[in-house]
């Protein structure tokens, strides 16, 4: 293993250890060394056996260490109801996940895919909101929980929406909108102003 591997290997660790905040002497534990053995691994001043390379590799990729935001994600792809992660992306929303229960629904919804731009695919009240949350600064962490009431609808097919969306801080994205979805009657939509449609649960 030469220079630029040491290197990859130190980096491992210091972003495993941030994005998990285990101490040095935990991680060392789970890898069977010294805590000064770890240290000078993740310092880049020792070379790892081939033995503690594989654990260190075993180690970072295990489930049980996964970051929080790839479990919301897989959570939510999994989900039998209608469930959504979004996020902004310069003037845009584009989706980061979307659940099984929305694909069921056929239509628009079935071809919904990770990092598309949601723009004039799921109707105008969408973009209003979409355009409004923005305003409120949801994607940017000044709301915590929102509940939204939408309609999904063109010329394929129109569904109205009851929502609870929770604003979450994300590494990768600075903030994730997470919306678990109920389809609600025309008649209830209905029954909510047009100003009580979004509405901010807590700042």
């Amino acid at each position: 293993m030469g220079k630029a591997k040491l290197e990859n290997i130190a980096a491992l660790l210091w972003q495993f250890r941030r994005r998990t905040g285990l101490k040095q002497e935990a991680v060392a534990e789970h890898l069977g060394v010294s805590q000064g053995y770890y240290s000078r691994l993740e310092s880049g001043r020792l070379m790892p056996s081939t033995a503690v390379y594989n654990r260190i590799t075993a180690l970072v990729a295990s489930p049980a260490f996964e970051d929080a935001a790839v479990r919301w994600r897989k959570a939510v792809r999994h989900s039998y109801s209608p469930v959504s992660m979004v996020v902004a992306d310069r003037d845009t929303v584009r989706i980061l996940e979307v659940s099984q229960g929305f694909r069921a629904m056929g239509g628009v919804y079935a071809r919904l895919r990770t990092w598309d731009v949601l723009e004039n695919i799921l109707g105008e009240d969408f973009d209003r909101q979409a355009i409004k949350l923005r305003a409120m600064g949801a994607f940017d962490g000044a709301l915590n929980l929102v509940r939204n009431i939408w309609v999904a609808g063109g010329a394929e097919q129109t569904a109205f929406f009851k929502a609870v969306t929770t604003v979450l801080p994300d590494e990768n994205y600075k903030y994730v909108l997470y919306s678990q979805n109920v389809e609600i009657s025309e008649q209830e939509y209905n029954s909510y102003a047009p100003d009580e449609r979004i509405t901010a649960l807590e700042r």
